[in-house]
């Protein structure tokens, strides 16, 4: 991106009124309260010819482009445009969107609009799980409400996603035999982490499955005695830890969702 004497250029633009896109700007540019910058909406895009006009706005004041488009043809078009002008653009949807359809089982309306009558909560959480999945910005740990630990396969990223989707900051962390868990994840309040175990050969079977998906076979990946040892280990730590535990073994994400949640907050904030 080439650099400008003065304001960084930042563009909101979305298919709906760009509120989102802009909110979340806002949020993000708190962190850098001193920075010189000038947001601009855009709202109301429906078409490609209006997406590249934009993307050569962007080209000519080295902006940056934050868009929230729920239509597959418009958020592609603006990855090629911005590709080809060489500006960086950053879909806020992407990888949320196509992880919450595989996960429901359904397919977008792809209705423009919708995503700005959602609570800028509930959209904060959903961006946190993503940002914070499998371990990522172990540094972010204290921001999380609720924060799950397991093994592979033990159905970590759907459920946060899941409890995202219902206004919950949540992290993942994976816990393996190899190598220890990030410390941030000890000097957390004990109520918040949960520690998420199955049946060790439902595992295996899951594991089996998602080799033979991937077509990649990790040593000791879906050997039984391997994966007992590792639950054992989470159990350990959760043990050694006082992190409460819930069972996924043959439950659905909603019904893991709903027990969390019960050792988090007792409270009518979320019914299934």
């Amino acid at each position: 991106m080439t650099k400008h004497q003065g304001a960084t250029h930042l563009f909101a633009v979305s298919d709906g009124s760009g509120q989102t896109a802009r909110r979340t700007l806002q949020a993000v540019l708190a962190q850098f309260p001193d920075a010189p910058v000038e947001i601009r909406t855009v709202g109301g895009v429906r078409s490609v010819e209006r997406v590249e006009a934009i993307v050569e706005e962007a080209a000519a004041v080295g902006a940056l482009i934050v868009y929230t488009f729920v239509l597959e043809e418009l958020r592609q078009h603006m990855r090629e445009c911005a590709a080809c002008l060489e500006v960086h653009a950053v879909d806020l949807l992407d990888p949320l969107l196509p992880r919450l359809q595989e996960l429901l089982g359904r397919s977008p309306v792809g209705q423009p609009g919708l995503l700005e009558t959602e609570s800028l909560e509930r959209a904060e959480a959903m961006i946190f799980a993503v940002k914070h999945d499998d371990g990522q910005r172990p540094e972010d740990l204290a921001q999380a409400e609720i924060v799950l630990v397991g093994a592979s396969r033990t159905s970590k990223t759907p459920i946060s996603v899941y409890l995202s989707y219902h206004g919950w900051r949540v992290a993942n962390v994976p816990i393996t035999l190899h190598a220890p868990p990030p410390r941030e994840l000890f000097t957390l309040d004990r109520r918040r982490v949960i520690g998420l175990t199955i049946e060790a050969p439902r595992l295996q079977m899951l594991r089996r499955a998602r080799v033979r998906q991937i077509g990649v076979q990790l040593p000791g990946y879906t050997d039984l005695n391997a994966i007992r040892q590792e639950l054992m280990h989470v159990l350990e730590l959760c043990y050694e830890n006082d992190w409460r535990v819930v069972d996924v073994t043959n439950r659905s994400v909603e019904e893991a969702a709903a027990e969390i949640v019960s050792l988090i907050e007792p409270s009518p904030r979320f019914l299934l």
